[in-house]
């Protein structure tokens, strides 16, 4: 009887231990994510307009359906940036719905390094306590090309943070183990090569590795599930450069980085093989670009 007595008198003190826990855990979260934001957001207009070249692509796409379509340099939609425009309709949006100036440029950029350092704080925290999450979650925010990117608008934000996402729905899945979850995985894969491509792919390996060795079922299950998130990351990475592709070179752009104003040469060689071996080029200038070869490798 007086073991179930204290038992009964050491739950409640159990509960208030557990709830200052999670309000602990909760303030630290704030204070990360508040902490993070400021960094990241003080002063920003100092930066101008930081890479003018993707500056300049998100002005025309806020001006022009069919720029902000192809990730157009300039209105006149002569050629378009070396990179998909994924990362250019989010600061086309926001030019037109705040007009064009630095805060407009450059606020999603910084939106989207406080969301990563949330997902950074989520993954460590799916198997680690509240101090080593929030600890990770401080020294990503804190890394300098972190800081440096979340306050300049190249690709490197947005593609982070779909790589984060994507990474985060995979340790979920591991513990749900639904379908629809790794058909998630793939569309965020895919959001991410329609960023910066190829780079948006080398955590494929160690997902794959992960689901193969640690996945729940036998070896088909998780197959299956592979074979699923591999559809939704083709269907999703393969959409813009089919329309690109498909629309006669005469009613679009120029396709920047290119030789053959391919797309998916593009994808291939610039952004594909390019990216990881260096081929020498003899004759300067020859490849058509919009000028950023120096600004965003």
């Amino acid at each position: 009887m007086s073991i179930f007595a204290g038992a009964v008198t050491a739950a409640p003190e159990l509960g208030s231990l557990a709830r200052r826990s999670i309000n602990w855990e909760r303030t630290g979260v704030l204070l990360l994510l508040t902490a993070t934001a400021a960094s990241f957001l003080w002063a920003l207009d100092n930066n101008g307009w930081a890479n003018p070249y993707y500056s300049a692509a998100a002005q025309a796409g806020s001006q022009d359906w069919k720029a902000f379509f192809f990730g157009s340099f300039e209105w006149g939609n002569l050629i378009t940036v070396d990179k998909p425009p994924l990362s250019i309709w989010v600061m086309a949006l926001s030019v037109r719905l705040f007009g064009l100036n630095s805060w407009a440029i450059l606020v999603p950029q910084a939106v989207m390094g406080v969301a990563s350092t949330y997902f950074v704080y989520r993954i460590i925290r799916h198997g680690f306590g509240p101090a080593p999450s929030l600890l990770g979650g401080a020294v990503y925010a804190t890394t300098p090309v972190v800081f440096l990117m979340s306050r300049f608008n190249n690709p490197e934000p947005l593609m982070g943070l779909l790589t984060l996402a994507a990474v985060y729905v995979s340790v979920r899945a591991m513990g749900n183990w639904r379908v629809r979850s790794f058909a998630a995985i793939g569309i965020l894969l895919g959001l991410g090569f329609m960023t910066k491509q190829a780079q948006a792919f080398v955590v494929i390996p160690a997902l794959l590795t992960t689901i193969l060795l640690f996945g729940q079922g036998g070896v088909g299950a998780r197959l299956r599930r592979i074979v699923v998130a591999g559809a939704a990351l083709c269907l999703t990475a393969a959409a813009w450069i089919g329309a690109v592709e498909l629309t006669p070179a005469l009613n679009r752009p120029y396709i920047g980085g290119s030789w053959t104003n391919s797309a998916i040469e593009l994808t291939l060689d610039y952004n594909g093989l390019g990216r990881f071996i260096q081929v020498p080029i003899t004759v300067a200038g020859d490849r058509p670009t919009s000028g950023n070869d120096e600004l965003a490798p």
